[in-house]
């Protein structure tokens, strides 16, 4: 404690933490205590060490103690003193004394407890929220506050709280605290359908009857899914009707820029994420590795979109808010659009490593046409690495040294170490081969060449630095966060960094072609050692693939189309390094390991082609101009498993056409029947391009028809009819402008498509 005593609470908060992991609750108690109890000049409570960390850690800590009453009857001792000179501190203290309070009322001993009159009800925890609710209705962060103590009350409190306790609080719904509660009030509710003790399981057969749904939804008592849906849709309406008494109330209006936030934010996020929950995306979240809008509603969907793009062109300074339409515009297909919300976000130096991923991971499966402009699109990501990893030891340690700061030298260190193995590295190579050998550009470094990925081996674990806390966080812990509701697939990882640089290698062997001034003197010699590195590599390329890729965990880190891709992969590097290393000469029939290659890639090849060509599922009503549209990414990837394939048979050709004409006799150079097997499989992979082609010529035809601005209002609210008929397209309209003020929001997505299937005209299908 001499250093704490110094103003120094480094070393005082990574003891707390050690003593965290290894469960010396003891230890941590006493620390916290000491650094609670000591006094300043004035012999008043010190405010060094009463943080919120400090705190939660005291109270932890006092429940894991062997009489936990007698601890925590110091512990509201302690917290008495704190409490009696609140009013002469600053704000953020004085949050912390209640947060400590809070934490103290869930944790502390029944026995302490004061007797409630309705212990179902107003129970002295759920006391303690509405007084900190009372305090801190206006404060940012009040809803994060209180999120965690919300999710632990039992159902009956939790509907007394919301139903009962917040409108009380609130009093006159037409004053600004009013406003305010109800936001609250509506965000809490939201939380809670994502809670699994508001709703109630039901018999899948109920008097002879199969019920569809296998929930009954606690508060509005009808059959439910997870999220009751009824729920959603009333939270809904009435998110709308106060977004709409807001800006109605010019006293409202005007009081906006002294509250932290505009609450008609938090009403648009609240519009826009119980939409993206209807629209089927909650579902999709267990499984990321199938196509990207599979199963999902499109009005629910482009609803949410039009609702958070209308509140962003009221708060445009709104990060997070920003980066969700990002994340859904790519989903939909505009990333030409997405790319414009993006760039004002100006994302530089360290926070590019955490926030690119966003954007950039697999955007050039999406829309290679971006890669096209003056400045090449990933510049500033290489540009950052380049400049901060080119030397083995970070400058600012040297930095920090003659500072003196040295606590911070060691986590400067790993930074660095994790910035080296960083799948957002490993994702700035690979996009951009992708994108370059997409477009027909040359490639002037092989990928095991490039400086930023050269010392990165097959065993090196990567890691995904992607940061998400600019996302809004309404879900309770038992519901996936929104951030993996909207991803086109799975997050980075190490297996699926891997498996791209893989791909990029097996690419790079196979097209290989030297220089046309390049004439050895001892051409055989050559040869023999370029052959020897041909089939060590492929071999090599095989082996860490398929490690890869038959690790139960791989597939959840791929979409499907990836997972393809990758196998395709896997099956051409064994088909090659085993057909290279066969006798031209051999009599036996060809070897298990080649005529299981050739069947698995064919078999791989007409599953990709197949979820190209499936239209969408019966119901979901999408037409298969949206499913095309949302769906780039199973293009890309159809285009690349073909074009490896027809790469690779090119190169085993070339190979052997080399041999046939160096050797006359006839017993060098590729085994027949695998020379027939590899040109059947350069027609089946001819056949997949001409898909491609076919599907970007049809998607061009159908952009350049008329009506598209009608027939996109149409996907978003149906018929005219059908929009006073439904009372979600009704709310949806009222704050968003109705279809009038949709129009220009349906342009831009409109431009995005044409953008975007222009873009994909300028792709190579050829080799």
């Amino acid at each position: 404690m001499k250093q704490f005593d110094q103003g120094k609470k480094y070393l005082f908060l990574q003891a707390l933490d050690v003593f965290e992991s290894q469960d010396k609750w003891d230890e941590a108690y006493d620390s916290c205590r000491q650094a609670l109890c000591r006094k300043d000049e004035g012999g008043l409570p010190s405010y060094l060490g009463a943080d919120w960390r400090v705190w939660k850690t005291f109270i932890a800590a006092a429940s894991k103690k062997p009489n936990p009453q007698v601890a925590f009857e110091e512990v509201q001792s302690i917290l008495q003193t704190f409490i009696s000179t609140k009013a002469k501190v600053a704000q953020m203290y004085k949050r912390n004394i209640a947060l400590a309070l809070l934490e103290t009322s869930f944790r502390i001993p029944k026995a302490l407890l004061m007797s409630s009159a309705d212990s179902d009800q107003l129970t002295p925890r759920l006391t303690q929220i509405c007084l900190f609710l009372d305090q801190n209705f206006d404060r940012l962060s009040a809803f994060d506050d209180l999120k965690g103590f919300v999710t632990e009350l039992s159902f009956e409190e939790t509907k007394y709280f919301v139903e009962e306790m917040i409108p009380k609080l609130a009093g006159d719904s037409e004053t600004l605290k009013g406003i305010l509660l109800k936001v609250l009030e509506l965000k809490f509710r939201y939380l809670l359908t994502t809670c699994p003790h508001t709703l109630s399981e039901v018999p899948s057969v109920a008097d002879g009857q199969h019920q569809a749904l296998p929930y009954r939804c606690r508060f509005c008592s009808n059959p439910a899914s997870s999220p009751c849906e009824e729920c959603l849709k009333r939270i809904i309406s009435s998110a709308v009707a106060t977004h709409q008494k807001i800006s109605a109330e010019p006293k409202h209006v005007k009081a906006i820029p002294d509250l932290d936030k505009d609450p008609r934010l938090d009403l648009s996020m609240l519009i826009g994420l119980c939409l993206l929950k209807l629209s089927g995306l909650q579902q999709r979240a267990s499984n990321l590795s199938q196509p990207p809008l599979q199963d999902i509603s499109p009005s629910c969907l482009l609803q949410a979109v039009l609702v958070l793009d209308t509140q962003l062109r009221e708060t445009p300074d709104d990060t997070g808010l920003r980066l969700l339409l990002v994340q859904l515009y790519i989903l939909l297909g505009c990333a030409s659009y997405a790319y414009q919300l993006w760039a004002p976000l100006d994302v530089k130096r360290t926070i590019q490593d955490a926030l690119s991923p966003l954007f950039f991971d697999r955007i050039s499966t999406l829309s290679p046409g971006l890669f096209q402009g003056s400045r090449p699109l990933l510049d500033p990501l290489r540009s950052y690495y380049t400049a901060t990893l080119k030397d083995r030891c970070p400058i600012r340690v040297w930095d920090a040294f003659s500072s003196g700061s040295y606590t911070s030298i060691i986590d400067m260190a790993e930074y660095d170490s994790r910035l080296r193995r960083s799948c957002t590295l490993v994702m700035t190579v690979v996009e951009e081969r992708q994108a370059t050998r997409a477009l027909g550009g040359k490639l002037s470094l092989d990928v095991d060449d490039d400086p930023l990925v050269a010392k990165i081996t097959d065993d090196t674990e990567l890691v995904n630095a992607t940061d998400y806390g600019s996302f809004a966080n309404l879900e309770s812990k038992h519901s996936p966060p929104i951030q993996d509701l909207i991803r086109l697939g799975p997050a980075p990882s190490s297996a699926r960094s891997h498996l791209a640089l893989l791909t990029a290698r097996l690419l790079d062997v196979v097209t290989y072609k030297p220089p046309k001034d390049y004439k050895p003197s001892k051409q055989q010699e050559v040869a023999a050692k370029e052959h020897a590195y041909n089939v060590e590599m492929l071999a090599r390329i095989h082996h860490s693939s398929t490690t890869i890729l038959h690790n139960k965990n791989t597939a959840g880190h791929l979409t499907s189309a990836e997972y393809s891709l990758y196998t395709a992969t896997v099956l051409l590097s064994g088909l090659l390094s085993a057909s290279l290393a066969l006798p031209r000469s051999s009599s036996e029939p060809l070897p298990a390991s080649i005529t299981t290659s050739v069947s698995a890639l064919k078999t791989t090849l007409a599953t990709l082609r197949t979820e190209l060509l499936s239209g969408p599922p019966a119901g979901s009503g999408q037409t298969d101009t949206f499913a095309s549209l949302t769906n780039m990414h199973t293009l890309s990837a159809v285009r690349d498993a073909a074009l490896a394939t027809r790469h690779s048979v090119a190169f085993l050709l070339a190979w052997h056409e080399r041999e046939v004409a160096r050797d006359r006799s006839g017993a060098s150079g590729c085994h027949k029947d695998v020379l027939a097997e590899m040109k059947a499989l350069d027609g089946i992979a001819s056949k997949a391009l001409a898909d491609v082609k076919g599907r970007i010529k049809l998607l061009k035809e159908r952009l350049g028809e008329g009506g598209w601005l009608d027939r996109l209002l149409g996907w978003t609210f149906g018929t005219e009819e059908q929009e006073q008929a439904d009372e979600i397209a009704r709310a949806v309209a009222a704050v968003s402008g109705g279809r009038s003020g949709a129009e220009e929001w349906a342009g831009r997505v409109l431009e995005s498509w044409i953008d975007n299937v222009k873009g994909w005209s300028n792709v190579k299908t050829e080799q």
